[in-house]
């Protein structure tokens, strides 16, 4: 970015990677070079503000969570990723910038991200590239992994169970329903007479299915994983290929039908969800837990 650019931008952004994705990539994804400049962004955002009606402490939280991904997904190997992607570093150093933009907006004091944390990436092992599930992570109490190491004991757990966990912060989300706002300042509600009906704040949309069984694990090795899970222990599975086919015909033998599936996991903005992006909630998951890199197989019995 050139140094004019930077002079008219309201905010200045964090250092970005110093190459974009192939140009075959980034018009695979209907986009142009220019979606990747900070002025871009800027401008994209205040033709859609689409934070202005979230309250204060939801946008500080929103912010901590975006800089805890950054931290964690920012890497050489993701720069050449398209923007559409949370895979990518371009996403994150786009919502980043979107959401400080939104704190300068309000004339509020402008967080200061603390990019002096960062995940161990010098693990056991890495995937061959990111999200490639080659080679998966599982975190939690020792006797619990030894016994699946060991005795090949494993406990799926009910999806509807993890909106009751309480004990940490990793898994406090809802397996089953996935919720997202749309913009009141962009929606019309109206009567079937066409009278038009004022909208507070904005339009909750929530996506539901009925109770699955899964199993989570995670893609790439992060020492700071240990503390989001309160784990003790971490289980290196080497062949996800298969891990799936031993799950699935223990569930094929559990129940007298199911439909099981060993898939990553489509993290979305709840705020700012693109088109053509995944809805079933049972493949997607809010981007605050976008660090986690998951992994999920999933086993959905036929007869409920």
């Amino acid at each position: 970015m050139t140094k004019p650019e930077m002079e008219t931008l309201l905010i200045q952004p964090l250092p970005l990677p110093r190459s974009l994705p192939h140009a075959s990539a980034i018009a695979s994804t209907g986009s142009s070079p220019e979606r990747y400049a900070p002025a871009f962004w800027e401008n994209e955002y205040r033709t859609r503000r689409y934070l202005a009606r979230v309250s204060q402490l939801a946008l500080e939280l929103r912010y901590k969570s975006i800089v805890q991904n950054l931290v964690t997904l920012v890497a050489e190997e993701r720069d050449v990723i398209p923007l559409t992607s949370a895979l990518s570093s371009w996403y994150w150093f786009r919502k980043e910038y979107q959401a400080r933009l939104e704190f300068y907006l309000r004339q509020v004091p402008i967080p200061v991200p603390d990019l002096s944390l960062y995940s161990l990436r010098t693990g056991p092992a890495k995937p061959e590239f990111p999200n490639a599930g080659d080679v998966l992570f599982r975190y939690g109490q020792k006797a619990h992994l030894q016994q699946m190491l060991n005795d090949g004991v494993v406990r799926l757990g009910s999806a509807i169970s993890y909106a009751q966990m309480e004990y940490d912060a990793a898994r406090q989300d809802d397996e089953a329903t996935k919720t997202s706002y749309l913009p009141g300042e962009y929606a019309r509600v109206a009567t079937t007479d066409g009278r038009e009906i004022p909208i507070i704040g904005d339009i909750t949309r929530r996506t539901s299915t009925s109770n699955y069984y899964l199993l989570c694990f995670t893609s790439e090795w992060d020492s700071r994983m240990f503390t989001a899970y309160e784990a003790d222990s971490c289980l290196l599975i080497k062949d996800g290929d298969r891990l799936h086919k031993r799950l699935s015909g223990a569930c094929e033998m559990a129940f007298v039908e199911c439909i099981s599936s060993l898939v990553p996991i489509h993290y979305f903005d709840p705020y700012d969800m693109m088109a053509r992006e995944p809805s079933n909630p049972i493949l997607i998951k809010d981007f605050r837990f976008a660090y986690q890199q998951e992994w999920r197989f999933m086993c959905l019995p036929r007869n409920g």
